[in-house]
């Protein structure tokens, strides 16, 4: 996997600037090979009000462990 995408969204309007990451069942942040497949994963979710909520798309990168 060459790339890593992780999804935030402020769900709530309030806190501006304040995201929270899509996280999995175990707690863990939710990564996507590619960001269209992040955004597919977003689009499917009727959890996500795409109208009312900010969401973020953030590309990760991993340090080399060398």
């Amino acid at each position: 996997m060459s790339e890593m995408w992780a999804v935030a969204v402020d769900q709530s309007g309030g806190m501006q600037g304040k995201f929270q990451w899509i996280r999995d069942h175990s707690g863990g942040i939710m990564t996507f090979g590619s960001k269209w497949e992040a955004r597919k994963w977003v689009l499917t979710r009727s959890t996500i009000d795409q109208d009312r909520n900010e969401i973020v798309f953030v590309k990760l990168t991993r340090k080399d462990q060398a």
